[in-house]
Order: structure tokens, then sequence, then C-alpha cells
């Protein structure tokens, strides 16, 4: 029987280990190839069959002073990612197109990846399409949220963060439409990285709707989200773009009344936080009236993003209408496809046109000479499944919508923003805030959220370590409502 390896939990701790020889790259591709099977039983993330032994003809006497910086890294991805020889399942039940169309090439994406060391491990299960705000998804076995086996997983890259959350992979890259990486990285506790589009290249990824879609990054923390982003992106992750040491500012942005009380206080207590000078050279305002993204403005980009929306969406499936008829579409699908196909030009052409307004609205009035905003990242506290699985005996279409509240307009308006846990919620599960930056400055949100983490009113190891250590069923382990000591509670908030 073959020695497990006690192997570090973070992607900048493997890569240490491996330099040091404490064991070979392809001792690590092993031990977490085996992991990875092995948790994926509990788990359900994988797409099956697609789960690769990546460890075979890897030379184990490789200069470990020389690696590069993804090296021994086994790494699993979204089902939307081009791979030689295998078209993406995108969620979906096999189709005859599956038969007659294979992918050639590898998506650029993931050569950047493999370029810098990473080993491609298999594919994660995902809302069929990429289409969803939960994991729920008929053609597979619906993925377990690790931190609390009843809590709802977050879509459409449920996969991915269960994933991480679960010892299946350091990280993994998943696609953002509306919140599909940072809604999943937030119900699994997870850092979760939402790119400007163009930021990582889009070739060989299944678009849902091309000008809102981006390629993102789920991971345990913001080193192991910026390792995997500058990869990905072929840039130098050692470059500290955000001038290390130089004054950051965050600027409260959001209206809080209809957050749930669990929600407002922990994002009462980050800022207060900040405020007591808890993260040095990071300070915090709250944003003048006219500044704040409000409910006008948030439903504004929100209902112009959705027009564009189905109507991208629309042109993506249309072959498949056309060939197979509506039930080739699942009814998620159906109710984003439909309307796309009968909405009028001039009101996705006005949606379009909006968007470089919205943009330098939001730069002038919000951002001002700040360097972020923070906003919550779910208004709710993480629901059970079966409250927004559309099949739950306590289905509620209202809890299912408010979960792309604070993250749809960010897509419209075209920034990048990454979320991460910042306390738990009084059931023990985790409370996320959400801080968004300028465009193509997501070097800069990492290193501004790498300093949070480092004050201590950010979380960068509480729940995977929860993961880990078998906390699964029900009610999860006793944990203090936020990281930081809340000032006196506030009255109640209005609720959804």
């Amino acid at each position: 029987m073959s020695t497990r390896l006690d192997l570090p939990p973070t992607l900048a701790g493997l890569h240490a280990a491996l330099t040091r020889g404490e064991f070979s790259v392809a001792e690590a591709l092993a031990e977490q190839h085996r992991r990875c099977a092995e948790n994926d039983l509990r788990w359900h993330a994988c797409v099956p069959g697609t789960l690769r032994d990546v460890g075979g003809g890897i030379d184990a006497r490789a200069d470990p002073t020389a690696l590069r910086p993804l090296a021994g890294a086994f790494l699993l991805h979204k089902d939307v990612f081009d791979v030689a020889g295998r078209r993406p399942g995108c969620g979906a039940l096999p189709d005859a197109h599956a038969a007659r169309d294979t992918a050639s090439v590898t998506a650029p994406v993931l050569r950047a990846l493999a370029a810098a060391g990473a080993a491609y491990g298999g594919a994660l299960t995902l809302a069929q399409y990429a289409c969803g705000a939960t994991a729920e998804n008929p053609a597979h076995a619906c993925p377990v949220n690790p931190l609390d086996a009843d809590a709802m997983v977050g879509g459409s890259s449920s996969g991915s963060a269960v994933a991480v959350a679960g010892d299946l992979c350091y990280a993994s890259l998943g696609t953002d439409t509306a919140g599909s990486v940072r809604i999943p990285a937030a119900s699994c506790g997870l850092v979760g990285l939402k790119t400007t589009a163009g930021a990582l290249p889009a070739a060989g990824v299944m678009p849902l709707a091309a000008s809102l879609d981006s390629v993102g990054v789920l991971a345990r923390n913001s080193a192991d989200a910026r390792r995997v982003f500058a990869a990905a992106a072929s840039l130098d992750e050692t470059v500290d773009t955000a001038d290390a040491g130089a004054p950051m500012r965050i600027v409260s942005a959001y209206e809080d009344d209809a957050l749930d009380t669990d929600i407002g206080d922990a994002l009462e207590a980050f800022e207060a936080a900040l405020a007591r000078g808890l993260a040095p050279g990071v300070t915090l305002q709250r944003a003048a009236e006219s500044a704040r993204i409000d409910a006008d403005r948030r439903e504004r980009w929100s209902r112009s993003a959705q027009t564009i929306l189905h109507a991208q969406a629309a042109r993506v499936h249309a072959p498949r209408l056309r060939e197979r008829g509506i039930d080739a579409l699942p009814a998620p699908m159906q109710g984003v496809v439909l309307p796309g196909i009968a909405l009028p030009g001039a009101w996705v052409a006005a949606a379009h046109r909006a968007r470089a307004p919205a943009l330098a609205d939001v730069l002038r009035e919000c951002f001002g000479d700040a360097d972020a905003l923070l906003c919550p990242a779910l208004p709710v506290a993480l629901p059970d499944r079966d409250v927004v699985h559309t099949d739950g005996p306590r289905f509620s279409v209202h809890a299912l919508l408010a979960l792309h509240r604070h993250t749809a307009w960010v897509n419209y308006v075209g920034l990048p923003a990454i979320v991460f846990p910042i306390g738990a919620d009084r059931r023990g599960r985790p409370v996320s805030a959400q801080l968004i930056g300028r465009p193509f400055r997501e070097l800069q949100l990492l290193a501004l959220l790498g300093r949070l983490e480092a004050a201590g009113i950010a979380s960068s190891s509480l729940w995977p370590a929860r993961a880990a250590s078998g906390v699964t069923a029900g009610a999860c382990a006793p944990v203090s409502s936020s990281f930081v000591a809340p000032r006196e509670r506030p009255a109640p908030r209005l609720q959804d």
C-alpha cells in the first residue's frame, strides 16, 4: 500500500514543499488524484468518466529549484472548456452533437495553466449550459456542500466550488455571467474572483452571453487565486501592481435595508474593523447617498444585463432549437432562451448602448479615487438547497432570485470583483463580502484581499479546514458570527 502524503493546504505551500524536495511532483499529483477520487464519492463534483490519472510520465528527477509556479498542482475545472479530444458536456445530457463534434485543441486558458506547470485533472459539474444560480441539474448527481450537507451550493460553477472546498483540488476555473463564480464561492466559504471580460481568454469556452461572460477563479485564499489567475493570464504573478505598502482605499457603497440581519451584522462588523485600522494601509469610507449602489441603480443595470443575457443566449442555442425543438433545452434554459427570441432588437441595442455610460457613472460617482467598492456577496443567509431548487418542497422563487441581486449588475457594468468569507450566520454557514475593482485591476483586488486576510478580518483558511475535518451534516461546528467583534447589535433590517 502506497504511503499517503501530508500535502500543504495551499498552492504556495505545495510549491515550497516541492522546492525543498519533500516529495516529487509525481508523488504530489498521485496523492491529489487519490484524494479527488475518494472525496468525490462524498461530494459529487466530478463529471463521471473525466477524472484523469496524470502522474505517469512525470520526471521524478526534475530539478526542484526550477519548478514552474503551478508545478505539482492537480486542477479540475468547470465542464465548459475545450480539451483536445473531448467536447465539454456543459452540464447537459449527451446529445447527438457530442458524437460528431469533439474539440481539436485545448482552450488557451487551460494551455496557459499547463505552461505554468498545472496538470489537468478532469471536468466538474455545473448548472446546465452554465445557466443557474444553484447546483440544480437533473443530468448529474447534485453536488453536496462540504460545509453543510443541507445548504445550497451556488451555480453555475457549482462543481468548482465543491471541489475546492471538499479537497478535490487546490483551485478551479469557472465562468461568471451574472454571479456564477461568486455565488458558488460564497456558498462554500471560498475566494471567488470574477475577472474583467477579456482579462482571461474566452476562446474554447462555451458561452452563455458572450459580452457578459468572464472566466474566473475559485480558490482557498487570495494568494492561491493570484497564482492561478496570473498563470491563466500569462502574467508574472510576482509583480505587485498594487505597489506593496501603498495606501489602499475602500468605499462602502451599498444600501443595506434589504439584507438579512446576519448578513448586515457581519458586514457592519467588517466595516468596524477597517474603521479601527486593523488592516494597516487600508482605509474605509461610506459613500455619500448619491454615490451608492442603491436599489434603483442595481435593478436598472440588472434588468439591462438580463435583456442582453436573453438575447445572446438565444443566439447561442438557436441551432439546437431549430434542430431538436424546445425539449432540447432544460426548463431553466427555456426561460432564458425563449424571451430572447422574442425581444425587440431596439431593446437589446439600448441595453448595450447604456453600458459605457453606466461604467463611467460608477467610476466617477461611486469610486472617486478609491481602489474598490464594498458590497454584499449574497443579501440573504445561505438557504437550504430545497428552498432554491425548483423541485424542492419549500421552493421560493424570491429566495432564488435574491441570489443574483448584488452580482449581475457587476457583469453589465464590466468590472472585476472578488468575494471572500468574513464570518458566519447563526447556523454556522459562511457570510461573504464582495470587493469590486476597476477594470483589469484583478491583481490589485487580490493584493487588497491579501492585506485583509493578513489582518485577520477576512478568512483565508476557516472554511476549507472545517470541510477537511469532516463537518458535513446539518448543523456545522460552532463558530463566531464574524471574524471580528461586532459593535452593538443594530435594529433588525427589513427582510425580503
